[in-house]
């Protein structure tokens, strides 16, 4: 037997109710039978436990006929085979989620691609089967283009059959190096491998490569970058032409396979083309010029055939093109010129409305003018809409006439019938573009997946750069189309390579839109805004301790702003210097004469999900106790003044220190030592009479300064 018998073909993906009602049936017949449990174990070469299901077969033939196993039961397993099955021969299949294959239990330990090959289990009692391994191999599949350079995003489809890729039963997609890693794939049968764009579409499906059966091993794929055709359409005098639809059909299938249109300068690329040959036709939007394929006939047979191979830009295919023959518009009563970005502009819609009502309209030629010829008498407002411009083009602002956006403030154009009208003219704002690069906070290397949206002074998103679908290039770089004015923007993303989300804020490094940074957008100008994104928690500003600083007093610690803030939950970690003081893990703290001398911090942890950072506040001053002074005295001669000042510090009866002393605002004495809570100083030569005096203490490393009340001391004369 070569494979799995034609009445078990895709028994693999036989739907589980299926299954189920087969299992029903066939164990019905034996439900009176006695159970026995059947277990083991299937593994990988590499030694992890096998993801899939497992598919019992019974041998239901009657004695002196050929083997005939039929389905009995079928169960997911994960490394651990476990069924009850009555007396009788069983074959196991055994289907590998990983690798999309099935294989053949067989007892001697390999399974065996083939059921031929597979081992019958007779179970007459409980059965403990030997471990059977799945042969796998680990195999790196390298994909580059035709200069060698490394191709990421490319998916690889991996089959036992080459006629089922390019997709195959496996597939996986390369990562930035352009590989992409098969961890557990048959080892026992030859595979085929093959590469495909199923994004940009910028290259071409690779050659099946085949790696025969065997250990680990590397496959390279080449897929060569897909061919293009460009040129350049001019119309009369040479004048490049916009706005000209050029599509590629292939000549054997008579397909359109690829279309683009022309920019301001008149040119044209065709790309994502596979090797082959193709008709190329151009076809004028605004209806000016004649359409014609390349070679200046409209029949597709006698048309110049462009040859692509691949891999292979095809240059210089160039064509001038015919003007439709026109008769000037006459009895008009409406008419001017529409520009916009330093030109006139064809391609706008012109619409003329009376009472709200809208009467007539009219598209303008490439030289701007538009004009109506059957207007009654009235007075109109008229608005004015790009259709469509160039690729190259930054877009423009609809109006009304004159310079307004919307009709209740335009201004109104009487229509005369007959009278010769004044042109009209008007100028659109265009679009202003504001670009950037996003990256990771400490990198130079963009992230892969910016997400920047423009918010305006309303608050509505206007604009947006959302690509969370897939990778920019290059990486980081973003680029919004805007109508002039002011904006905030929203800035995040996400970066593949490393699978980091990071965390938005606003334009300049705001978690508020209040505290954000505007940026001006004019009409067709550049404005660059980048960004530096986190992808965890971070303190913008950093926490910070309140309150009085001596023992017995309560201070609080507020949690500093973050980089997130809503709904985050917080931790605290009160220090005593660099020593974390234990139990005090809350929002306040109470502090003790243990802290006396020392200086406070405290450490908030912010949490969001699975988010989190760290930020401690700056350090506090010293904690110290309080202290008060009291100055007294006498006058026990001519001049003198004899003053006590006493220190106290509850709980210190020697605090240290000195004092000052101010007669008024006069220092009369300083450095005074206190000792034992005590200073005594005789001042000689006093002013006689009442004198007011004042002590100062200097407090010290542990102790506050104070200062006393004045004390009255009446100087004698004699």
């Amino acid at each position: 037997m070569s494979g799995v018998p034609v009445r078990r073909t895709g028994i693999a993906v036989v739907a589980a109710m299926f299954a189920a009602l087969l299992s029903m049936l066939v164990q019905s017949s034996a439900h009176a039978d006695t159970l026995n449990a059947v277990t083991g174990a299937v593994r990988y070469t590499s030694g992890a436990p096998v993801s899939g299901f497992v598919t019992v077969y019974q041998n239901q033939a009657a004695p002196g006929d050929p083997a005939d196993f039929e389905l009995y039961d079928e169960n997911n397993i994960n490394g651990t085979l476990d069924f009850d099955l009555p007396n009788g021969s069983y074959e196991f299949e055994i289907f590998s989620f990983e690798s999309d294959m099935s294989s053949w239990y067989k007892s001697t330990g390999t399974a065996v691609v083939d059921e031929s090959g597979a081992s019958a289990v007779n179970v007459a009692g409980n059965v403990t089967l030997p471990t059977t391994t799945l042969s796998t191999r680990k195999v790196t599949v390298s994909v580059k283009d035709g200069n060698g350079n490394a191709l990421r995003n490319m998916d690889v489809g991996v089959s036992a059959d080459p006629t089922e890729l390019p997709y195959g039963d496996l597939s996986g997609t390369t990562s930035s190096n352009g590989t992409v890693v098969f961890p557990n794939v048959p080892a026992d049968r030859a595979l085929s491998f093959q590469g495909i764009d199923d994004g940009g579409n910028n290259y071409e499906i690779s050659n099946v490569a085949t790696l025969a059966s065997g250990n680990a091993s590397t496959v390279s794929l080449t897929m060569l970058r897909r061919g293009s055709i460009s040129g350049v359409v001019t119309g009369t005098a040479n004048a490049p032409l916009d706005l000209v639809d050029v599509d590629a059909y292939d000549t054997t299938t008579g397909d359109n396979v690829a279309g683009t249109v022309t920019d301001s300068h008149g040119d044209y690329s065709l790309t994502g083309l596979d090797a082959g040959t193709y008709n190329i036709l151009f076809s004028d939007e605004e209806g000016e010029y004649v359409s014609q394929y390349l070679g200046g006939t409209d029949d597709p047979a006698t048309a110049t055939v462009v040859t692509v191979a691949a891999d292979a830009a095809v240059t210089g295919k160039n064509v001038t093109l015919t003007k439709v023959a026109v008769t000037p518009p006459t009895g008009t009563d409406l008419t001017g010129v529409v520009s916009g970005g330093g030109s006139t502009l064809g391609n706008v819609l012109v619409r003329a409305f009376r009472n709200g009502v809208e009467k007539d309209e009219t598209v303008t030629g490439r030289n701007g003018r538009y004009s109506f010829q059957d207007l009654t008498a009235g007075s109109y407002q008229v608005s004015y809409s790009r259709l469509s411009g160039a690729s190259d083009e930054l877009p423009f602002v609809d109006q009304w006439y004159l310079n307004s956006r919307a009709s209740g403030d335009s201004t109104p154009v009487a229509v005369t019938p007959g009278a010769t009208p004044t042109d009209k003219n008007v100028t659109l704002p265009q679009y202003g573009v504001v670009t950037g690069l996003v990256k990771a906070d400490g990198s130079n290397t963009g992230i892969t997946n910016p997400d920047v949206e423009a918010i305006d002074p309303d608050g509505n998103y206007v604009g947006g750069n959302d690509n969370y679908d897939g990778p920019v290039t290059p990486a980081g770089q973003y680029s919004l189309e805007l109508p002039p004015g002011t904006y905030n923007l929203s800035i995040g993303g996400y970066d593949a390579p490393s699978e980091t989300s990071f965390i938005y804020e606003y334009w300049d490094n705001s978690t508020t839109l209040a505290g954000a940074k505007q940026i001006t957008v004019s009409s067709g100008a550049s404005s660059t805004a980048n960004a530096s994104l986190a992808k965890d928690l971070q303190a913008v500003t950093a926490p910070k301790v309140s309150g009085v600083l001596r023992p017995g007093s309560t201070v609080s610690a507020s949690t500093g702003t973050w980089n997130l803030m809503a709904n985050n939950d917080y931790y605290y970690q009160w220090m005593r210097g660099s020593s974390a003081i234990g139990g005090a893990t809350g929002p306040t703290y109470t502090l003790t004469s243990a802290d006396v001398g020392s200086k406070i911090t405290v450490k908030v942890t912010a949490w969001h999900d699975n988010l989190t950072g760290t930020a401690t506040s700056a350090a506090s001053t010293t904690v110290k106790r309080a202290s008060s002074t009291t100055i007294s005295g006498s006058s026990p001669k001519k001049k003198k003044a004899k003053l006590t000042v006493k220190v106290a510090v509850s709980g210190v009866s020697n605090p240290g220190g000195t004092v000052t002393i101010k007669r008024g605002s006069k220092v009369v004495a300083s450095n005074v030592a206190v000792v034992s809570g005590v200073a005594t100083i005789t001042l000689s030569g006093q002013p006689t009479g009442k004198q007011h005096y004042t002590a100062t203490y200097s407090g010290t490393g542990s102790v506050e300064a104070s200062t006393s009340a004045a004390a009255t001391v009446k100087v004698k004369k004699k």
